[in-house]
């Protein structure tokens, strides 16, 4: 049985602390705060690492009291941190890990500090960094690849595969025999924020429409419109389509931000049209339909296979599972 531990995953963005119980890892309580690394980093008026070190730890100080004072039992747990905390705007900086690297997280690069929180709670907590190559860097998803790579059933798929990770910056990840070969960022995420905000476009799309848990409200003709015409004429020559479908076409707002998602996210998984190796798809409730959607309009769906959204949603935890165990053994 896995021992329990507090899991953090800090983003550029959003900061989620998570008490995690049992084999099944259960989270029996979650803090979510929106002091993500570069609020904190930019709210320092001296960058000198004695602030950086009282800034951080103030705030994960904090959420730790609120954790500990409802699950008392928590105050002797280790804390596992991943994501941007070991980046240059971070706690601390760490180095990278590097390629080939192994997704057993034996080759995982980690630092030891020590967090004296607010309420004089002493706790371990283990920083860990990113892996690096030539052109590209992560921080936060080896350790979601390393959690999927726990799951019995892709286990067999890891010995030659690519992994895809939806997201702001999606991760196209090259794998041979359980080691990260390869990988690749596409900005999709960024860039469908940034148009539909701060572009011409933006009057075409209109606000994102999400509904508590379910996906952001789609139109399936529109975003395979969108799919199949940036296939065709490409991204740059097909994006002013979005307002001229607003201006001459009188398409909806939800019709053109499902256009814009399908010209982008087509963009993102067109490169993979006719390579031989399977798909592995990691996307959260919030993205999977389309990726399937997108990924069957371009001829992968031989190939595809979809990991479940609540092991997607599982896999930092798992994957910092994994190194705890790297630590106690």
């Amino acid at each position: 049985m896995d021992s329990p531990f507090i899991s953090c995953d800090w983003g550029t963005s959003s900061f989620r602390l998570r008490l995690i119980t049992g084999d099944d890892f259960e989270i029996k309580q979650e803090i979510i705060r929106d002091q993500g690394i570069k609020d904190v980093f930019n709210s320092l008026s001296i960058k000198g690492q004695h602030e950086r070190d009282e800034a951080f730890a103030l705030v994960l100080g904090n959420a730790t009291d609120e954790l500990i004072e409802a699950n008392p039992e928590a105050k002797t747990l280790p804390v596992m941190l991943s994501g941007m905390a070991s980046s240059s705007i971070g706690w601390q900086e760490l180095p990278y890990g590097t390629l080939p690297f192994s997704l057993t997280g034996r080759d995982a690069v980690s630092t030891n500090l020590n967090l004296v929180t607010p309420k004089e709670h002493s706790l371990n907590v283990l920083l860990i960094s990113g892996i690096a190559s030539d052109t590209e860097i992560m921080r936060g998803e080896e350790c979601e690849l390393i959690g999927i790579a726990t799951i019995p059933d892709f286990q067999p798929l890891l010995e030659n595969c690519q992994i895809i990770l939806p997201g702001t910056h999606s991760k196209h990840v090259d794998v041979k025999e359980k080691k990260i070969v390869n990988f690749q960022t596409s900005m999709t995420g960024e860039l469908f924020d940034t148009i539909s905000h701060h572009t011409i476009l933006s009057s075409s799309v209109g606000p994102v429409i999400e509904t508590g848990n379910s996906e952001p409200e789609i139109s399936e003709l529109a975003f395979a419109e969108g799919v199949k015409t940036v296939i065709s004429n490409g991204l740059i020559r097909s994006l002013f389509q979005v307002r001229t479908r607003s201006v001459i076409q009188k398409k909806t707002n939800t019709e053109n931000r499902s256009f814009l998602s399908g010209l982008l996210i087509g963009e993102e998984l067109a490169s993979l049209k006719g390579q031989p190796n399977p798909i592995l798809l990691a996307a959260s409730h919030k993205f999977s339909h389309a990726y399937q959607l997108a990924s069957k309009i371009i001829g992968l769906n031989d190939r595809l296979h979809s990991v479940p959204s609540h092991f997607v949603s599982q896999a930092a935890i798992r994957g910092q599972a994994t190194l705890q165990r790297h630590l106690n053994d």
